[in-house]
C-alpha cells in the first residue's frame, strides 16, 4: 500500500460548458493513467460536486514534492498525456477563468485502508472541508484534528481516507480530505460519532470560517488498486 505523500495540490477548474467539461474529464482520465504508474504520485483524482453547480472540476493531487509537480522534463508535466491536456485546454479555450490552485502540506492521516474498498471509486462519497482558524489558533486546531483522525482510523472501517492538510499559502487554513463508502455512512455514522461531537466542541471556539462540500470522483485514483480511466 502506498504511503501518504507530503505535498498536496487542490486545483479547481471551471469549464465553459458541459461539453467542454466532458472532454476535460476524458483527458484527465488519461493523465491519471500515467500518474498511477509513477512512484512520486500518491493520488490524482478529479471530482465534481454532488449538489449545486456541477460545472467545476476539482482535482486532488498528491506528490513527493512540488518539484515533481512542476518538472516538465521528468515530472508530472513531462508526460505526453499532460501535454495533450494542456494543448487542448489552450487551443479550444476550455476554461471560463484560470485554474485556481492551492498548495498544502500533509500533516497526518491516511489515504487508503489496508484492504481495498469493496465500493467502486465513482460510487464513494468524498467530503472536503476547508477550515480557517482564528489568528494564532491553527496549531490548536491541528491538534484537535489529530485526536479525531486517530479515532476515525480506529473505529470507522468504511472511512477509506481521512487526511489533515495544512495550507502553505497562509498560516490559518486547514483542509480535511475525507472519503467514505457512501454518503449515508458519512451522515449516519461518521457525523454522529462521539469523536465528531468532541472534535466540534474543541474547534468551535477557535474556528473563524468553514467551507465544505461533497463530491463524486470522475477520473483518476485515490488508491492505486482502484482507478477511473478511459476504456481502451
Amino acid at each position: 500500500m502506498a504511503s501518504v505523500k507530503p505535498f498536496v495540490v487542490i486545483a479547481r477548474r471551471l469549464e465553459k460548458s458541459e461539453e467542454k467539461k466532458g472532454k476535460d474529464i476524458t483527458l484527465l482520465k488519461d493523465v491519471g493513467k500515467y500518474e498511477v504508474e509513477q512512484d512520486q504520485c500518491g493520488a490524482y483524482c478529479a471530482m465534481v460536486p454532488r449538489e449545486g453547480d456541477q460545472t467545476p472540476i476539482t482535482i486532488f493531487e498528491s506528490y513527493d514534492s512540488k518539484e515533481y509537480l512542476l518538472d516538465d522534463v521528468k515530472g508530472h508535466r513531462s508526460s505526453k498525456e499532460y501535454k495533450k491536456f494542456k494543448e487542448i485546454e489552450t487551443k479550444e479555450q476550455m476554461l471560463d477563468k484560470p485554474t485556481e490552485i492551492a498548495f498544502y502540506a500533509t500533516k497526518f492521516g491516511f489515504l487508503q485502508r489496508e484492504d481495498a474498498p469493496s465500493v467502486p471509486l465513482n460510487d464513494q462519497f468524498i467530503w472536503v472541508a476547508k477550515l480557517t482558524a482564528q489568528p494564532g489558533k491553527r496549531d490548536e486546531m491541528v491538534e484537535a484534528c489529530r485526536v479525531h483522525t486517530e479515532n476515525v482510523k480506529r473505529t470507522e472501517d468504511e472511512t477509506f481516507t481521512f487526511l489533515v492538510l495544512e495550507s502553505t499559502d497562509n498560516d490559518v487554513d486547514i483542509l480535511l480530505f475525507e472519503r467514505y463508502s457512501s454518503e449515508s455512512y458519512f451522515k449516519d455514522v461518521h457525523s454522529t460519532s462521539d469523536s465528531m461531537k468532541e472534535y466540534r466542541s474543541k474547534i468551535g471556539p477557535i474556528l473563524a470560517k468553514r467551507d465544505s462540500a461533497g463530491f463524486s470522483a470522475v477520473a483518476g485514483f485515490l488508491d492505486k488498486r482502484e482507478t477511473i480511466f478511459r476504456s481502451a
